[in-house]
């Protein structure tokens, strides 16, 4: 994104130059001819690079140009960041019980972390503070589940963000939080993972639960077992009737439930 949005710059730099050469050689009509040609050409070029750019990244804009409507320039908006496991094996899901009291299941996964020292100037400077709807200790300490005073500068964080820069960048913490730790699986069997990144969901949109505003961003991982050990220990896990799981189907998460169990809304992200 950023280098297509270089190019689109140097596009109107370039337009910017032919301006100033048809005034520069407004009495020669050959050269004139010449221009006009040239600048018929880079300004096609140029609809067309901006045309690709907002349909590759239009939820982008388009959330950027809801963050600076007038009426929301300095309203303030919540965020979560988070990444969450697609865990599927013989096309069946797993999720696990709820671990904040919320009665239902979800994928693995959780919102990232955050260096506290190193970004302290940067988030001062963007208005961005710790969220406190939900109580924080020491597990959720640092997480990116924060407040943003003016949500205009909700651009400036995405553009943190994005550079994977003081934060957490891998998903292997909540794994092991969360299956291992627990005794789930077992750390002899799963001394490391294997995942791909499957995609990135964002969301703005008002929250009833908050009375705010929020901008969510769920990084998707997919588990690949490493080897057939990993595999058979998670079919042994998903056969076990654990309490703290739940084993459901693509149709089942979309329903929302599986006999009468709760499968939380936000679950269907990485089907």
């Amino acid at each position: 994104m950023k280098e297509k949005a270089t190019h689109i710059t140097q596009l109107i730099v370039l337009l910017l130059i032919l301006a100033v050469a048809h005034f520069w050689f407004s009495e020669d009509p050959e050269t004139q001819t010449y221009l006009y040609k040239v600048s018929f050409g880079v300004s096609i070029t140029l609809a067309i690079s901006i045309a690709v750019w907002v349909i590759v990244n239009f939820k982008f804009v388009w959330h950027t140009v809801r963050t600076h409507l007038p009426w929301a320039f300095y309203k303030p908006i919540r965020l979560t960041i988070a990444y969450l496991f697609r865990i599927e094996i013989d096309g069946k899901y797993l999720l696990i019980r709820n671990k904040r009291n919320i009665n239902g299941f979800q994928p693995v996964g959780g919102v990232y972390k955050y260096l506290n020292r190193e970004n302290a100037q940067f988030f001062d400077q963007i208005g961005l503070i710790t969220d406190t709807k939900i109580e924080r200790d020491q597990i959720s300490e640092h997480d990116l589940r924060m407040r943003l005073k003016k949500r205009h500068k909700l651009l400036a964080f995405i553009q943190w963000f994005n550079k994977k820069e003081n934060r957490e960048i891998d998903p292997w913490r909540e794994f092991q939080e969360e299956l291992i730790a627990t005794g789930l699986l077992s750390q002899s069997t799963f001394p490391h993972i294997q995942y791909r990144f499957v995609r990135q969901h964002k969301e703005l949109k008002y929250s009833d639960h908050h009375k705010i505003t929020e901008y969510k961003v769920a990084d998707i991982y997919e588990l690949q077992p490493a080897n057939e050990a990993q595999k058979n220990e998670l079919r042994q896990l998903m056969a076990s009737g654990d309490e703290r799981i739940l084993v459901a189907t693509s149709d089942q998460i979309s329903e929302g439930k599986k006999d009468e169990k709760i499968i939380l809304e936000h679950t269907y992200k990485v089907v």
